[in-house]
């Protein structure tokens, strides 16, 4: 059984730095590579992404690369979004639609910290400004 299916999203230019912080042995590291629609970003697909490439995804982000994404679940591996601007990288648990999961006990009362949350949507915002990716938000608000 293959490990978890990843995207991430990127700046063209930043293909192979990010290859070379994660310390990924080939350049064609993606399985699939996508234009998104804008000029100088790409979305690579990763059919087996072991641990959802924590490691690998923090290492680029410590390098300072931009990027956004997602993993799906596999081998013990939960669906989550993931973000990286200005060195942080940040994740969030997310359902098989993408939606931001917050996950409740028995009495219906969040486990997670939805400052948590709150943190990492906004580091996703300033990742997406930073890619040029929109946001849906009026950005002079």
């Amino acid at each position: 059984m293959p490990d978890c299916c990843m995207n991430i999203t990127l700046r063209t230019t930043d293909l192979e730095r990010f290859r070379q912080a994660a310390g990924l042995d080939e350049a064609g590291w993606w399985n699939t590579l996508d234009e998104t629609g804008t000029p100088g970003v790409v979305k690579t697909g990763i059919d087996e992404a072991d641990r959802g490439w924590e490691d690998e995804r923090s290492a680029a982000a410590k390098a300072g690369i931009p990027f956004v994404g997602d993993h799906g679940w596999r081998n013990g591996c939960c669906p989550m979004a993931f973000a990286a601007v200005g060195g942080d990288m940040l994740e969030a648990p997310i359902d098989e639609d993408g939606w931001l999961v917050v996950r409740v006990d028995r009495d219906l009362e969040p486990i997670d910290d939805r400052h948590e949350l709150w943190k990492f949507v906004e580091l996703e915002r300033m990742a997406k400004k930073t890619l040029g990716i929109s946001t849906g938000e009026d950005d002079d608000a």
